[in-house]
Protein backbone atom coordinates (compact mmCIF):
# COMPACT_ATOMS: atom_id res chain seq x y z
CA UNK A 1 0.00 0.00 0.00
CA UNK A 2 1.90 3.54 -0.94
CA UNK A 3 1.13 5.64 1.83
CA UNK A 4 1.44 9.17 1.50
CA UNK A 5 3.35 10.43 4.87
CA UNK A 6 5.13 13.36 5.66
CA UNK A 7 6.07 15.71 8.01
CA UNK A 8 4.96 19.35 9.02
CA UNK A 9 6.58 21.80 11.07
CA UNK A 10 5.77 25.38 12.04
CA UNK A 11 7.54 27.83 15.21
CA UNK A 12 5.84 25.75 17.39
CA UNK A 13 4.35 22.64 16.30
CA UNK A 14 4.79 19.49 14.55
CA UNK A 15 2.19 17.37 12.59
CA UNK A 16 2.70 13.94 11.03
CA UNK A 17 0.54 14.23 7.95
CA UNK A 18 -0.96 11.25 6.57
CA UNK A 19 -2.40 11.62 2.88
CA UNK A 20 -5.36 8.74 1.71
CA UNK A 21 -8.16 8.32 -1.17
CA UNK A 22 -11.54 9.37 0.37
CA UNK A 23 -12.75 6.45 -0.44
CA UNK A 24 -10.25 4.52 1.33
CA UNK A 25 -11.48 6.17 4.24
CA UNK A 26 -11.68 4.54 7.71
CA UNK A 27 -14.37 6.06 9.54
CA UNK A 28 -14.78 4.35 12.50
CA UNK A 29 -10.74 4.99 13.24
CA UNK A 30 -10.70 8.55 12.74
CA UNK A 31 -13.97 9.08 14.61
CA UNK A 32 -12.46 7.92 17.40
CA UNK A 33 -9.27 10.15 16.75
CA UNK A 34 -11.26 13.18 16.31
CA UNK A 35 -13.17 12.83 19.62
CA UNK A 36 -9.63 13.30 21.25
CA UNK A 37 -11.18 11.45 24.37
CA UNK A 38 -8.97 8.50 24.19
CA UNK A 39 -5.46 9.63 25.77
CA UNK A 40 -3.42 6.28 23.58
CA UNK A 41 -4.34 7.98 20.33
CA UNK A 42 -2.18 10.85 18.94
CA UNK A 43 -3.97 14.00 18.56
CA UNK A 44 -6.18 14.42 15.56
CA UNK A 45 -7.36 16.90 12.78
CA UNK A 46 -8.66 16.05 9.59
CA UNK A 47 -9.02 18.08 6.18
CA UNK A 48 -11.33 16.87 3.66
CA UNK A 49 -11.01 17.99 -0.25
CA UNK A 50 -10.23 16.04 -2.93
CA UNK A 51 -8.11 13.41 -0.79
CA UNK A 52 -8.76 13.22 3.09
CA UNK A 53 -5.47 14.48 5.03
CA UNK A 54 -5.40 13.09 8.66
CA UNK A 55 -2.99 15.48 10.49
CA UNK A 56 -1.22 14.01 14.17
CA UNK A 57 0.03 16.30 16.63
CA UNK A 58 3.41 14.85 17.45
CA UNK A 59 5.02 17.98 19.10
CA UNK A 60 6.14 16.37 22.36
CA UNK A 61 6.12 12.75 20.99
CA UNK A 62 9.10 11.02 20.29
CA UNK A 63 9.20 7.54 18.40
CA UNK A 64 8.68 4.27 20.60
CA UNK A 65 12.06 2.96 20.16
CA UNK A 66 13.43 6.48 21.48
CA UNK A 67 11.91 5.74 24.58
CA UNK A 68 14.40 2.56 25.60
CA UNK A 69 17.99 3.16 26.01
CA UNK A 70 20.19 3.51 23.19
CA UNK A 71 21.01 0.10 23.57
CA UNK A 72 18.54 -1.93 25.32
CA UNK A 73 18.53 -5.31 27.19
CA UNK A 74 16.39 -7.91 26.97
CA UNK A 75 13.78 -6.45 29.85
CA UNK A 76 13.92 -2.96 28.07
CA UNK A 77 13.12 -4.54 25.20
CA UNK A 78 9.78 -7.27 26.39
CA UNK A 79 8.52 -4.63 28.40
CA UNK A 80 7.88 -2.48 25.98
CA UNK A 81 6.71 -5.32 23.92
CA UNK A 82 4.13 -5.58 26.50
CA UNK A 83 3.29 -2.44 26.75
CA UNK A 84 2.27 -2.42 23.76
CA UNK A 85 -0.03 -5.36 23.83
CA UNK A 86 -1.31 -3.93 26.96
CA UNK A 87 -2.21 -0.46 25.09
CA UNK A 88 -3.27 -2.33 22.39
CA UNK A 89 -5.92 -4.37 24.08
CA UNK A 90 -7.25 -1.29 25.94
CA UNK A 91 -7.88 -0.25 22.55
CA UNK A 92 -9.56 -3.46 21.15
CA UNK A 93 -12.09 -3.10 24.11
CA UNK A 94 -13.28 0.61 22.11
CA UNK A 95 -13.72 -1.68 18.93
CA UNK A 96 -9.96 -0.49 17.44
CA UNK A 97 -8.36 -3.40 16.40
CA UNK A 98 -5.55 -4.26 14.26
CA UNK A 99 -6.58 -2.67 10.77
CA UNK A 100 -7.92 0.88 13.02
CA UNK A 101 -4.20 1.65 14.17
CA UNK A 102 -0.89 1.99 12.19
CA UNK A 103 1.53 -0.52 13.27
CA UNK A 104 4.85 0.55 12.63
CA UNK A 105 7.33 1.51 15.22
CA UNK A 106 8.47 4.43 13.58
CA UNK A 107 4.83 5.94 13.77
CA UNK A 108 3.65 4.54 17.43
CA UNK A 109 4.93 7.54 19.87
CA UNK A 110 5.87 7.74 23.58
CA UNK A 111 4.68 11.10 25.58
CA UNK A 112 7.47 11.50 28.56
CA UNK A 113 5.29 14.42 29.86
CA UNK A 114 1.60 11.67 30.57
CA UNK A 115 4.43 8.66 29.82
CA UNK A 116 1.48 7.03 28.13
CA UNK A 117 2.12 5.47 24.86
CA UNK A 118 0.07 6.63 21.40
CA UNK A 119 -0.92 5.28 18.30
CA UNK A 120 -1.92 6.50 14.99
CA UNK A 121 -5.51 6.15 14.32
CA UNK A 122 -5.25 5.23 10.94
CA UNK A 123 -7.42 7.11 7.96
CA UNK A 124 -7.52 3.80 5.63
CA UNK A 125 -8.27 0.45 6.40
CA UNK A 126 -4.58 -1.30 6.91
CA UNK A 127 -3.59 -4.23 4.51
CA UNK A 128 -2.79 -7.96 6.09
CA UNK A 129 0.79 -6.91 6.37
CA UNK A 130 -0.13 -4.34 8.96
CA UNK A 131 -0.36 -6.30 12.36
CA UNK A 132 1.21 -7.17 15.71
CA UNK A 133 3.62 -10.21 14.51
CA UNK A 134 5.32 -7.88 12.14
CA UNK A 135 5.28 -5.07 14.84
CA UNK A 136 7.60 -6.89 16.97
CA UNK A 137 9.61 -8.70 14.71
CA UNK A 138 10.72 -5.12 13.65
CA UNK A 139 11.35 -3.72 16.82
CA UNK A 140 13.60 -7.14 18.00
CA UNK A 141 14.70 -7.15 14.44
CA UNK A 142 15.92 -3.62 14.35
CA UNK A 143 16.77 -2.93 18.47
CA UNK A 144 20.81 -2.09 19.03
CA UNK A 145 20.49 -4.69 21.36
CA UNK A 146 23.00 -4.18 24.45
CA UNK A 147 26.60 -6.56 23.33
CA UNK A 148 26.85 -8.55 26.83
CA UNK A 149 23.73 -10.21 26.78
CA UNK A 150 23.21 -13.46 25.40
CA UNK A 151 20.34 -13.18 22.73
CA UNK A 152 18.86 -16.79 23.34
CA UNK A 153 15.91 -15.13 24.90
CA UNK A 154 14.72 -14.42 21.45
CA UNK A 155 14.98 -17.94 20.06
CA UNK A 156 11.86 -18.97 20.71
CA UNK A 157 9.95 -15.91 20.26
CA UNK A 158 11.38 -15.81 17.30
CA UNK A 159 10.31 -19.30 16.47
CA UNK A 160 6.47 -18.51 17.41
CA UNK A 161 6.66 -15.08 15.43
CA UNK A 162 8.33 -17.15 12.00
CA UNK A 163 4.97 -18.89 12.36
CA UNK A 164 3.06 -16.09 10.42
CA UNK A 165 0.26 -13.74 12.63
CA UNK A 166 0.68 -15.02 16.63
CA UNK A 167 -1.75 -13.66 19.02
CA UNK A 168 -0.95 -11.14 21.62
CA UNK A 169 -1.74 -13.82 24.62
CA UNK A 170 0.77 -16.41 22.93
CA UNK A 171 3.92 -13.60 22.98
CA UNK A 172 2.67 -12.70 26.59
CA UNK A 173 2.88 -15.79 27.60
CA UNK A 174 6.45 -16.22 25.53
CA UNK A 175 8.02 -13.30 26.94
CA UNK A 176 6.75 -13.61 30.76
CA UNK A 177 8.39 -16.97 30.49
CA UNK A 178 12.06 -15.55 29.45
CA UNK A 179 11.89 -13.24 31.94
CA UNK A 180 11.59 -15.77 34.78
CA UNK A 181 15.07 -16.77 33.73
CA UNK A 182 18.47 -14.61 34.26
CA UNK A 183 19.91 -13.04 31.75
CA UNK A 184 23.04 -14.87 30.57
CA UNK A 185 25.82 -12.34 29.97
CA UNK A 186 28.91 -13.03 27.49
CA UNK A 187 32.60 -12.65 28.48
CA UNK A 188 34.51 -10.90 26.36
CA UNK A 189 36.98 -10.37 28.31
CA UNK A 190 38.53 -12.76 31.32
CA UNK A 191 38.36 -11.00 34.78
CA UNK A 192 41.50 -10.49 36.73
CA UNK A 193 41.91 -13.04 39.38
CA UNK A 194 40.56 -12.54 42.99
CA UNK A 195 42.31 -10.99 45.18
CA UNK A 196 43.70 -13.80 48.06
CA UNK A 197 41.66 -13.95 51.33
CA UNK A 198 43.20 -12.24 53.83
CA UNK A 199 42.42 -13.51 57.56
CA UNK A 200 43.38 -10.09 59.66
CA UNK A 201 43.47 -6.70 58.51
CA UNK A 202 45.85 -6.09 55.75
CA UNK A 203 46.49 -2.20 55.22
CA UNK A 204 47.74 -2.48 51.64
CA UNK A 205 45.29 -4.36 50.25
CA UNK A 206 42.33 -2.30 47.94
CA UNK A 207 38.98 -2.89 46.90
CA UNK A 208 38.34 -5.00 43.81
CA UNK A 209 36.05 -4.44 41.48
CA UNK A 210 34.44 -6.86 38.89
CA UNK A 211 31.31 -6.80 36.84
CA UNK A 212 28.51 -8.99 37.78
CA UNK A 213 24.71 -9.18 36.05
CA UNK A 214 25.36 -5.91 34.45
CA UNK A 215 26.24 -3.88 36.99
CA UNK A 216 29.53 -3.53 39.22
CA UNK A 217 29.91 -3.70 42.62
CA UNK A 218 32.77 -3.71 45.33
CA UNK A 219 34.49 -6.66 46.59
CA UNK A 220 36.00 -4.69 50.17
CA UNK A 221 39.14 -5.01 51.55
CA UNK A 222 39.95 -7.54 54.45
CA UNK A 223 37.67 -6.27 57.69
CA UNK A 224 35.51 -3.93 55.96
CA UNK A 225 31.92 -3.76 55.14
CA UNK A 226 30.53 -5.84 51.45
CA UNK A 227 28.60 -3.04 48.90
CA UNK A 228 26.81 -5.67 47.70
CA UNK A 229 25.06 -4.94 43.49
CA UNK A 230 20.76 -4.65 43.66
CA UNK A 231 21.03 -8.66 42.06
CA UNK A 232 22.92 -9.74 44.39
CA UNK A 233 20.62 -8.24 47.85
CA UNK A 234 17.62 -9.82 45.29
CA UNK A 235 18.10 -13.43 46.45
CA UNK A 236 14.64 -14.29 47.34
CA UNK A 237 12.80 -15.64 44.26
CA UNK A 238 8.83 -14.81 45.04
CA UNK A 239 5.83 -15.37 41.75
CA UNK A 240 2.22 -14.50 41.81
CA UNK A 241 -0.01 -16.75 40.11
CA UNK A 242 -3.31 -14.84 38.57
CA UNK A 243 -6.25 -17.94 39.44
CA UNK A 244 -8.39 -15.85 36.68
CA UNK A 245 -5.63 -17.64 33.93
CA UNK A 246 -3.01 -19.25 35.82
CA UNK A 247 -0.48 -16.44 34.39
CA UNK A 248 2.82 -16.61 36.79
CA UNK A 249 4.26 -13.35 37.51
CA UNK A 250 7.70 -13.10 38.67
CA UNK A 251 8.54 -10.44 41.36
CA UNK A 252 11.80 -9.37 39.88
CA UNK A 253 12.08 -5.82 41.18
CA UNK A 254 13.01 -4.58 44.77
CA UNK A 255 10.07 -2.18 44.05
CA UNK A 256 7.21 -4.02 41.43
CA UNK A 257 3.97 -2.24 40.79
CA UNK A 258 0.98 -3.96 39.81
CA UNK A 259 -2.14 -2.06 38.35
CA UNK A 260 -3.56 -0.87 34.82
CA UNK A 261 -1.36 1.60 33.63
CA UNK A 262 1.18 -0.13 31.21
CA UNK A 263 3.38 2.73 31.64
CA UNK A 264 3.49 2.96 35.16
CA UNK A 265 3.37 -0.59 36.68
CA UNK A 266 5.61 -3.81 36.15
CA UNK A 267 2.44 -6.02 35.72
CA UNK A 268 -0.47 -4.21 34.16
CA UNK A 269 -3.99 -5.91 34.22
CA UNK A 270 -5.69 -4.21 31.40
CA UNK A 271 -8.72 -6.38 31.27
CA UNK A 272 -9.98 -5.39 34.61
CA UNK A 273 -11.58 -2.12 35.01
CA UNK A 274 -12.08 -2.67 38.83
CA UNK A 275 -8.34 -2.37 39.45
CA UNK A 276 -6.98 0.85 40.15
CA UNK A 277 -3.87 2.38 37.55
CA UNK A 278 -1.50 2.11 40.29
CA UNK A 279 -3.18 -0.63 42.69
CA UNK A 280 -0.33 -2.27 44.90
CA UNK A 281 3.00 -2.47 44.89
CA UNK A 282 5.30 -5.41 46.59
CA UNK A 283 8.60 -4.48 48.22
CA UNK A 284 11.56 -6.79 49.04
CA UNK A 285 13.69 -5.44 51.82
CA UNK A 286 16.22 -8.28 53.46
CA UNK A 287 14.36 -11.22 51.59
CA UNK A 288 11.25 -10.45 53.05
CA UNK A 289 8.43 -9.26 50.80
CA UNK A 290 5.64 -7.10 51.66
CA UNK A 291 2.43 -5.33 49.94
CA UNK A 292 1.15 -2.07 50.13
CA UNK A 293 -2.21 -0.80 49.18
CA UNK A 294 -1.86 2.48 46.76
CA UNK A 295 -5.08 3.69 48.00
CA UNK A 296 -6.61 1.76 45.57
CA UNK A 297 -10.33 2.35 45.17
CA UNK A 298 -11.48 -1.24 45.68
CA UNK A 299 -8.92 -2.47 48.05
CA UNK A 300 -6.47 -5.61 48.87
CA UNK A 301 -7.13 -8.09 50.82
CA UNK A 302 -4.79 -11.00 52.00
CA UNK A 303 -6.64 -14.14 52.95
CA UNK A 304 -9.90 -12.30 53.27
CA UNK A 305 -8.80 -9.50 55.12
CA UNK A 306 -8.45 -6.10 54.17
CA UNK A 307 -5.36 -3.98 54.50
CA UNK A 308 -5.16 -0.09 55.39
CA UNK A 309 -3.89 1.70 52.37
CA UNK A 310 -0.55 2.72 52.37
CA UNK A 311 0.35 0.35 55.33
CA UNK A 312 3.59 -2.58 54.82
CA UNK A 313 1.89 -6.26 55.42
CA UNK A 314 4.07 -8.95 55.08
CA UNK A 315 3.75 -11.98 52.75
CA UNK A 316 4.36 -15.50 53.70
CA UNK A 317 4.10 -18.89 51.10
CA UNK A 318 1.02 -19.34 49.91
CA UNK A 319 -0.74 -16.58 50.59
CA UNK A 320 -4.18 -15.04 49.17
CA UNK A 321 -4.11 -11.85 47.45
CA UNK A 322 -6.83 -10.13 46.34
CA UNK A 323 -6.87 -7.12 44.15
CA UNK A 324 -10.45 -5.68 44.04
CA UNK A 325 -12.05 -8.86 42.65
CA UNK A 326 -8.71 -10.36 41.06
CA UNK A 327 -7.07 -13.47 42.94
CA UNK A 328 -3.63 -14.41 43.39
CA UNK A 329 -1.62 -16.82 44.98
CA UNK A 330 1.70 -15.78 46.15
CA UNK A 331 4.73 -17.93 46.35
CA UNK A 332 8.50 -18.41 47.86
Amino acid sequence: MNRKISIMENNENKFLVYEVDKREKNNLSLNHAIKKGNHHLVETFVEEKGNVSALYNITDLVPIMDSIPAYPGRDDVFALIKKLIYVMEELREEFLCEPDLLLNKDYIYYDRKEEVLKFIAAPELMDAGNNLTSLVMDIISNANWKHNENKRYLDELKRVLNRGKVSSKEIIEIINQELERPVEYINEEPKPPKPPVVLGPNVNSTPYEHEEFGETSVLSAAGETTVLSQSQLMQATAVLVRKKNEERVVINKSEFWIGKDPMKVNYCIFDNTAISRMHAKIVCRNNRFFIIDNHSTNHVYINGIMIEPNKEVELFNDANIRLSDEDFRFTL
